[in-house]
């Protein structure tokens, strides 16, 4: 599957699942917040992947992203989402 998320993303997946790189990628994706949000840099590629969303302002909101982002990727570490003081 082609990652709607970026190259970045893909190219972490390989590492993680490569043998000889394993060991020396992180096991933990941490959301601080979406990257480009309807609310903010909005981007089409975006809206034709599904993968839309406003910059969420709470914890719940920011866990939702993360676990949609972690499902669609299929990837195997774990994600974190981290809230935001304010």
């Amino acid at each position: 599957m082609s990652s709607p998320y970026g190259p970045s993303a893909r190219v972490y997946d390989a590492l993680f699942r490569d043998k000889d790189y394993r060991g020396a990628v992180g096991r933990l994706r941490r959301i601080i917040r979406e990257a480009h949000p309807t609310d903010g840099w909005r981007m089409e590629s975006n809206d034709r992947a599904d993968i839309a969303y406003p910059q969420p302002t709470d914890l719940p909101g920011r866990t939702a992203v993360a676990q949609r982002c972690a499902g669609m990727l299929k990837l195997p570490l774990l994600s974190a989402a981290e809230a935001l003081e304010k």
